[in-house]
């Protein structure tokens, strides 16, 4: 509840949730909170982690606020309710509530949240940076390598104008060696070398059948 007139009095229930199966106990008996919604301007689910609801599922009268990263994101806006007035009775029961261990959640501990899972967001963010990073300085060097050895340089990008077919040619080539074409080519070189001589061999012959020969001695 704003403290502040010029923020609107307002009494604003929330039922915060952070695990879809206790959301899915909590809509199917959604009269549970009767005792406080109807002394409530508006009503919120406020839900942190994913997949916990889904819009669908929100009852008319409700609202739905999700927490995501450092942020707060309205789902669904809580329509204007009819509230009743408020009974001592519940004034001492919410009094009873902030006199309590627990007590109300404070500004300061919802904003201590809310920075703690920025952080690991943060966090999870950076790692995941570092993934990739050492994920591609590894590619880099094994490009680096391939080139040395193959004598073959890789392009790093896309050209912008001219034959864009270079690295797949270059993958025909590789896989070309790498079954054995090279071999098998050679092979066939050598075979064709071996008849080209003996083709060259029988020319030669019929050659030398077809030279006029010196007449014999009488």
């Amino acid at each position: 509840m704003s403290l502040w007139p010029s923020r609107g009095l307002q009494l604003q229930g929330i039922e915060l949730k952070r695990y879809r199966g206790d959301w899915l106990r909590e809509i199917k008996n959604p009269r549970k909170q009767e005792n406080i919604f109807q002394y409530c301007d508006a009503f919120w689910l406020l839900t942190h982690g994913e997949n916990i609801a889904k819009l669908e599922e929100i009852p008319g009268p409700w609202g739905w606020m999700e927490i995501k990263g450092s942020r707060i994101y309205i789902r669904k806006k809580a329509p204007t309710l009819t509230p009743k007035p408020i009974t001592r009775a519940f004034l001492a029961a919410l009094l009873r509530r902030a006199a309590s261990k627990d007590g109300f959640i404070l500004r300061s501990e919802i904003e201590d949240k809310l920075k703690s899972e920025y952080e690991k967001g943060r966090s999870h963010e950076r790692q995941n940076v570092e993934h990739f990073q050492k994920k591609h300085d590894q590619l880099a060097e094994n490009v680096s390598q391939f080139s040395k050895h193959s004598g073959v340089m890789i392009p790093h990008r896309k050209p912008y104008y001219g034959n864009d077919d270079e690295i797949e040619k270059i993958g025909m080539a590789v896989r070309f060696v790498k079954d054995g074409g090279a071999d098998r080519l050679q092979r066939r070189l050598l075979s064709l070398e071996e008849t080209a001589e003996e083709v060259l061999r029988s020319i030669r012959d019929g050659i030398e059948c077809l030279k006029p020969r010196a007449p014999a001695d009488n």
